[in-house]
């Protein structure tokens, strides 16, 4: 058995001893690096890291994040969910991985990026959305 996010959240909720939940939970838990998961979004999607960049209108500042030297500020995450052309739900564990933040639909600028990833739109394409409706675009 697959235990779910929300299934393991309620776990923890309910836990009296950490060390007990993380026994009973070792194989559900992950400690994938975002590099790491980076490079495994790269093989599912076959793409190229130029690919990736170029799509999500990104400057070499993306090598430096496949390699793990630089962190990402939430909006160079948002630049490869545009990028990797991921649907909504993976864009928003991309953004969990990187630490930055999954989108809120009730934000405007999030309501914007949310519909852009619905619709399949490259960064130039999201960052001329964002720009028409007069929000910060994420390059």
């Amino acid at each position: 058995m697959v235990k779910d996010t929300e299934t393991l959240l309620n776990e923890i909720r309910n836990a009296s001893n950490l060390d007990e939940f993380m026994a009973e939970n070792t194989a559900y838990l992950s400690d994938i690096s975002f590099p790491e998961y980076l490079h495994m979004q790269l093989a599912q999607k076959g793409l190229t890291v130029a690919e990736v960049q170029r799509r999500g209108d990104m400057t070499n500042y993306v090598y430096e994040l496949f390699s793990g030297r630089k962190a990402p500020s939430r909006n160079s995450a948002l630049q490869l969910c545009f990028g990797f052309s991921l649907t909504i739900e993976e864009s928003q564990k991309l953004l969990r991985m990187a630490k930055t933040g999954a989108m809120y639909a009730k934000d405007r600028r999030d309501s914007v990026l949310l519909f852009g990833l619905k619709e399949g739109l490259d960064g130039a394409a999201i960052n001329d959305l964002l720009d028409e409706n007069g929000l910060e675009c994420i390059h």
